[in-house]
């Protein structure tokens, strides 16, 4: 496998952080299924705060969406903080929640790894912390598993083959593209006929800089007998990608991604995208918030546990019928 890599990958160090007690395993919920934990009503007021990733990022901001509702329909308090991407404001975030001493945190996208400063608050605290993206790690009362990169790898060998030219656009400090990241890593390397050229993006900015480093590949490679496609870590990044092949006239070019956001599957409707895949993001976010309520409620028996997001790889074969299943989906 010839590859060529344009980002840096810093080491992750996992902060050692106790929360309650340790352990736990994973459970998973069945396609078709709400997305985690089993609804439990609170009789308490409670306060909690949400710490997303970016605002740009049209997924996220649907788990949220849904961890609002949820905790309004219950009568919480609820406060959202968008730290525009940057590590150091989202640690801070953390760190001013728990001053205003809510009863629960919810974080999107980021890793334990990166939140050492917040957790550690959070731990000192007595404050569960519940993530929507990052690896089970100490400081994590819970879990959702996002990255799930595995599906869309192998649909995207359906097409490509074993002697692919793929670009992989992703975000390593996100723990879901850090995830799929992966799995394009230990598939090439299982396939060493592929031609993997990896780009790190930033967030903001991911679709711009997505347009530019997709012009910058398909100059270096031309249209081709062998097929081509572009791995990308969501559908905001993609659709930047998309743009650069509709300006290249490029037909040719495969495009996978995830999140099912509305865009993407418009664009799997036209043709431009080849496949998502989709998460049921509001569902998970309400699910969030009711496992707090059982996260307080076991205290210091309480496992900490990964649970996985429902999830489908939707394309141009399937999308007419996930469209009926899902009359929302789109909007």
């Amino acid at each position: 496998m010839k590859l060529q890599s344009s980002r840096c990958l810093a080491s992750l160090v996992v902060v050692a952080l106790a929360f309650g007690a340790c352990g736990g395993g994973a459970t998973q919920s069945p396609a078709g299924t709400t997305s985690g934990a089993t609804p439990t009503p609170a009789a308490e007021k409670l306060s909690i705060g949400q710490v997303t990733i970016s605002a740009t990022d049209d997924a996220m901001n649907q788990v949220s969406n849904g961890s609002k509702a949820r905790a309004t329909e219950l009568g919480w308090d609820y406060t959202f903080i968008d730290p525009n991407g940057k590590v150091d404001q989202a640690n801070a975030a953390i760190e001013n929640l728990v001053a205003k001493k809510v009863d629960a945190i919810i974080v999107n996208v980021w890793t334990a790894a990166e939140l050492g400063a917040g957790l550690a608050a959070a731990r000192d605290a007595g404050i569960p912390v519940i993530s929507i993206g990052s690896p089970l790690a100490p400081g994590l009362a819970a879990t959702y598993d996002i990255g799930l990169g595995q599906p869309v790898w192998d649909r995207m060998f359906q097409d490509l083959g074993p002697n692919g030219i793929v670009l992989n656009l992703t975000y390593h400090p996100g723990g879901p593209c850090h995830s799929r990241a992966d799995t394009v890593d230990a598939m090439a390397a299982k396939n060493p006929g592929m031609e993997v050229t990896n780009h790190e993006f930033p967030i903001p900015g991911f679709a711009e800089d997505s347009l530019a480093a997709t012009n910058a590949w398909l100059a270096s490679n031309p249209k081709s007998d062998r097929p081509m496609g572009i791995f990308n870590c969501f559908d905001g990044n993609a659709l930047g990608a998309i743009s650069a092949l509709k300006e290249n006239n490029r037909l040719d070019v495969f495009t996978y991604a995830f999140n099912g956001t509305g865009p993407a599957l418009q664009a799997i409707q036209e043709g431009t995208m080849t496949a998502s895949e989709w998460f049921d993001w509001v569902g998970t976010g309400r699910d969030a918030v009711d496992l707090i309520a059982e996260v307080r409620a076991a205290g210091s028996s309480w496992q900490p546990k990964t649970l996985e997001s429902v999830h489908t790889v939707v394309d141009k074969s399937t999308i007419e019928q996930f469209l009926k299943d899902h009359p929302d989906a789109l909007k």
